[in-house]
């Protein structure tokens, strides 16, 4: 190989040793060792994406935002699920541990017992779910595969689950942490439970007349039977403490979830919306010659799924604007002061004479207005959509305070133009997308172009041919077929419908693992919840019995059962919502650091989580009512199993 000379362009790719979101700053300060400027150091942030870097230090903020709050409502329905298990597994034994204590054993004996309940079912059951869970994560990625290649573009390369030691370890310390917190209480609670107080479970309801006193409203508006629900709610709180929790945890969790889906949801949109894009397929042949371009395009806009095109060629320039023409969003933007003017860039652009007669005329203008070289007139597409740091927000505004009739200058490699502006809109052409702030766009036809172009001996940019179509994906593939035919390898093409179809799997894709991890985490509230009101329910046969026996009938028994249903999604209505809508708020002004847009909560969402907290909990209600009912008074009565 011949020793490179000093004035040598290379290009040098470089693999790290070390990933981390500090990447950046370490590549920057060898460029600043070597004397390279920053504009020829480039990252390859889509690769890095995948390692989990984010270039973006707010993008970042937010990702760790959404996640803690999600592991903090991940650990709080765990250990309130866990607790809530033992608890009543203490309020079931209480006699029983009443029993053990009376024959000699210790507070420690019992407490230990409650531990050694909770270490059977760690082992027993951190083992199993670690399993489960590879298994299904395992058999999720194979059904998806197909999907995730299309959105990282490989059909070659195998998806494989790589299991991690270490996320093995952390899970199960994670799970075995998790257990020891849910069992403490309980165990503490059984250490202390003497004979005497098991025996006659003296402390399992406690009751005083200011405690289960209850307003006089309800039994005007509910009856008897709504005055003894709203009681037996009040007089054994303990009891119903943890299906409250695991209600509001489940509402919390289920809401806070579709509360990031519904704004990075909001955000695409936004970000797509604020783009004005007008065109469906952009193509741009790099090293071809004209000819073969020319003819290349001709194939392309033949094709039946091509329902509209234009032919895009762009001269840029610069134009020095009077104060009097800026906007008033100049004043909350850098705009380059220069020579008593502010410089503005400007792009004059031609999208062919079919897409220009078709632009011109929806518009409400005339195409032979434009067929004067001598005569130059332009079209001013008055719109830019900007950033504003300060504010946090996209903000949609008109490019320059002029009138139709006025002109502009514009500045090119070797003349000044006077640009006289026939009509002003907002409407983009074919090809093209807002500017932000600082930019002006002139359409005009492809006689004047050529005709500045030719004055000014200015570069334009390579022609690219702008589409649409009702069909992206199908329209790429023939298109790709024209290229292999024209013997076309180097071509740049932008296509937004397999873009957004690209963006739709994604979506799916990150739908699929949330939604299911919701779901598994629902399905284990609504289990748990059903055990405990069952439970709760069954301990307190004796007094349904009771009440039986004085002459409760069972439509008034049912009815009973259906007000505790109501107070039970009522108080934890009561604690979820309040709490989700401030997760909600939180999120929303993370959010709004990058982004901003009116704050809404899922509504849709809010009313599906309030039916259902209802049905789960009328339903179990019921069952549970269902199978007391059928129990003989006197058994009941009798029953001392609890």
């Amino acid at each position: 190989n011949k020793a490179l000379l000093p004035d040598t362009e290379v290009d040098i790719y470089m693999l790290s040793k070390k990933l981390d979101n500090n990447i950046d700053d370490r590549v920057y300060n060898v460029a600043d060792k070597i004397g390279l400027d920053k504009s020829n150091v480039g990252l390859n942030i889509v690769l890095l994406r995948f390692y989990g870097i984010i270039e973006n230090d707010e993008a970042r903020n937010i990702v760790f935002i959404f996640s803690l709050i999600t592991i903090i409502i991940i650990m709080a329905a765990s250990v309130s699920l866990i607790y809530n298990a033992f608890a009543i597994s203490v309020s079931e034994r209480v006699k029983q541990l009443g029993m053990l204590a009376s024959v000699g054993a210790t507070k420690k004996q019992k407490c230990e017992s409650i531990y050694y309940e909770g270490l059977a079912v760690g082992i027993i059951g951190i083992p199993l779910g670690i399993i489960s869970g590879l298994i299904g994560i395992g058999i999720t990625i194979k059904l998806l595969e197909p999907m995730i290649n299309g959105f990282i573009n490989t059909s070659h390369v195998g998806l494989n689950m790589i299991v991690s030691p270490k996320a093995i370890l952390y899970t199960a310390l994670f799970a075995a942490l998790t257990i020891f917190i849910s069992v403490y209480m309980p165990a503490k609670r059984a250490s202390k439970i003497m004979p005497i107080d098991a025996i006659r479970q003296s402390k399992e309801i406690k009751m005083t007349s200011k405690n289960i006193k209850t307003p006089w409203l309800v039994k005007a508006l509910f009856g008897l039977e709504g005055e003894l629900a709203l009681k037996n709610l009040k007089r054994s709180r303990k009891k119903y403490r943890a299906t409250i929790i695991s209600l509001s945890i489940s509402i919390v969790l289920f809401l806070s979830v579709s509360t990031i889906t519904e704004y990075t949801k909001k955000s695409a949109e936004i970000r797509l919306d604020t783009e004005n894009i007008n065109f469906d397929v952009m193509i741009r042949l790099n090293d071809s010659s004209n000819e073969k371009r020319l003819k290349a395009f001709n194939n392309i806009i033949s094709l039946d799924l091509v329902e509209d095109y234009g032919f895009i060629r762009e001269l840029n320039g610069s134009s020095l604007v009077s104060e009097k023409y800026l906007p008033d969003l100049t004043k909350k933007m850098i705009v380059q002061e220069k020579d008593g003017g502010f410089l503005y860039n400007v792009c004059v652009t031609a999208i062919g004479e079919d897409a220009f007669k078709k632009y011109v005329a929806s518009i409400g203008g005339r195409a032979e207005d434009y067929g004067d070289p001598s005569n130059p007139k332009f079209i001013l597409v008055n719109k830019n959509v900007s950033y504003l740091e300060n504010e946090r927000k996209y903000i949609e505004s008109e490019a320059i305070r002029l009138k139709e009739g006025e002109s502009i200058n514009f500045k090119g490699s070797s003349s000044n133009i006077q640009m006289k502006i026939e009509k002003i809109t907002d409407k983009m052409p074919i090809g093209t997308y807002s500017n932000q702030y600082g930019n002006i766009l002139l359409v005009t036809s492809d006689i004047i172009y050529d005709s500045i172009k030719d004055s000014n001996k200015s570069r334009e940019s390579d022609i690219a041919l702008a589409l649409k179509t009702a069909d992206g994906e199908k329209l790429d593939t023939q298109i790709n077929e024209i290229f292999k035919e024209n013997n076309v390898y180097d071509s740049n093409m932008m296509n937004i419908s397999v873009d957004a179809k690209m963006q739709k799997r994604v979506s799916i894709v990150m739908s699929v693992f949330i939604y299911g991890f919701i779901t598994l985490i629902c399905l284990i509230c609504i289990a748990n919840i059903f055990n405990t009101v069952s439970t709760n329910l069954a301990l307190r046969r004796k007094e349904f019995a009771m009440l039986r026996s004085v002459g409760m009938t069972p439509e008034s028994f049912k009815k009973m059962m259906n007000f505790e249903s109501v107070f039970y999604g009522i108080k934890a209505l009561m604690y979820g919502l309040p709490i989700s809508a401030a997760i909600g708020f939180y999120l929303y002004n993370s959010l709004n650091n990058m982004i901003s847009f009116p704050f809404r909560l899922p509504w849709r969402d809010y009313g599906i989580a309030i039916a259902l907290v209802f049905i789960i909990v009328s339903a179990t209600m019921l069952y549970s009512g269902a199978k007391l009912r059928k129990q003989n008074i006197i058994d009941a009565l009798k029953d001392d199993s609890y």
